[in-house]
């Protein structure tokens, strides 16, 4: 997915911005147990990759909650409008033509305390993840007017792949990838 979506933003025309995040573990008794270097490597779900390659006109999916009442929220797609040094302006994907379509985004603090792990991180990062490919998961409740499907492995349940077909309206606009190496996926 990750690498999908780098291969899609630099095709674009312009220039390609990369955005560095600033790691620590939260417990100053545990910083030298788990250096920078390691924190970088983490790329956990719900939070940004430590290394975010933006560019203008690139679709993006905000993964935390901004403004609940101006619908910014965890799941918003957007495209870059502009790219500051510190800051992001972003456009709504599908706009209702008011003034809380464009969101001004500083780059925020995101805490990750796993379960299986003895420590806690913050990543100050931009709250958001490229979107020109996404999951079957962070595409539930989206809705495009072409698709394409990507099955580089077996799907684990018949949801999923519902609703891969199901984001798409039409389905002339639906284009699926399956690994052909393998047995087909269906029998007759």
């Amino acid at each position: 997915m990750n690498e999908t979506n780098f291969d899609m933003v630099q095709k674009l025309p312009g220039e390609l911005h990369t955005f560095k995040s600033t790691d620590k573990v939260d417990d100053d008794d545990q910083r030298l147990e788990y250096p920078v270097e390691f924190l970088n490597l983490l790329n956990p779900s719900g939070i940004s990759e430590h290394e975010l390659h933006l560019q203008k006109g690139a679709p993006v999916v905000q993964l935390h909650n901004f403004d609940i009442k101006a619908g910014h929220c965890n799941g918003t797609r957007y495209i870059i409008k502009e790219i500051y040094r510190h800051g992001l302006e972003l456009e709504k994907l599908d706009p209702n033509g008011d003034e809380d379509d464009i969101l001004q985004l500083p780059r925020i603090p995101m805490i990750y305390n796993p379960d299986n792990m003895p420590m806690s991180m913050t990543r100050l990062q931009f709250p958001i993840k490229l979107a020109f490919a996404v999951t079957f998961q962070r595409s539930q409740g989206q809705s495009v007017e072409h698709c394409g499907i990507l099955l580089p492995k077996d799907i684990w349940t018949h949801g999923q792949i519902y609703v891969a077909f199901s984001r798409c309206g039409n389905p002339r606009n639906i284009y699926v990838w399956a690994e052909q190496e393998k047995e087909p996926l269906f029998r007759s």
